[in-house]
């Protein structure tokens, strides 16, 4: 990836890659308002909001747990 120099060993996976750096991040977390090119990411990333008080994930952005 010209982008950010990550290497892939198949050409379908640097593709969905490379959407996360040129396309429009339409998808939102509704709990955190960070958005994703791809709704499999979203829901991914969904996983890491527990509504139990557990924080089971940090932002690699801001540091912010959830």
């Amino acid at each position: 990836c010209t982008s950010c120099s990550k290497s892939f060993a198949d050409k379908s996976t640097f593709i969905w890659h490379h959407l996360t750096h040129t396309s429009e991040k339409l998808h939102h977390c509704s709990d955190c308002g960070k958005s994703f090119s791809h709704s499999s990411s979203l829901t991914q990333h969904r996983s890491c909001h527990s509504h139990t008080g557990e924080r089971l994930c940090t932002c690699g952005d801001c540091g912010k747990s959830f």
